[in-house]
């Protein structure tokens, strides 16, 4: 008879952790997901008034990346999941840099430069990105520029 006394017990205990899974609710999708990062900054003894960041991503869909200073913020705009691999920096990238440069190193898909530093008068570089496959894709960007960020009281110096 001890035996059948443990097994309500058991049953009900498992009926109530069941119970307990349903009661949480289910993770929704956002339809706008965001993952905002910070740049790793590594010197660059080679560089003068200069640098380059890579940035490293995985989307799956359509995304924006928009970079300016030590920060980026990278946007699903189709929802799907999307992620950070790396954000190295060998500097500050400055809303008015001097010269400015974008490759992709890697990535099948479609990149276009929708914001740009230098002809849409300063501000953050913006990138749209489209997976060319039905699976997330990496993409691999370089960003180089010339010109200095002047980090005194939180301002960015003017282009000359």
């Amino acid at each position: 008879m001890g035996g059948m006394q443990r097994f309500p017990l058991a049953a009900t205990s498992l009926l109530i952790f069941i119970g307990s899974l349903a009661a949480v609710p289910a993770r929704t999708q956002t339809p706008a997901q965001q993952a905002l990062r910070q740049a790793t900054i590594t010197v660059d003894t080679g560089s003068s008034g200069g640098g380059k960041c890579t940035l490293e991503v995985i989307i799956n869909g359509t995304a924006e990346i928009d970079v300016l200073g030590p920060t980026a913020d990278l946007r699903s705009l189709t929802g799907e999941p999307l992620g950070w691999r790396r954000f190295e920096c060998t500097g500050v990238l400055p809303p008015n840099p001097d010269e400015f440069t974008l490759h992709r190193i890697s990535g099948r898909g479609k990149m276009d430069l929708t914001r740009h530093p230098l002809l849409d008068g300063g501000g953050p570089v913006m990138l749209r990105l489209k997976s060319s496959q039905l699976y997330p894709e990496v993409f691999v960007i370089e960003i180089a520029w010339t010109g200095r960020y002047d980090g005194t009281n939180h301002s960015w110096r003017p282009r000359s």
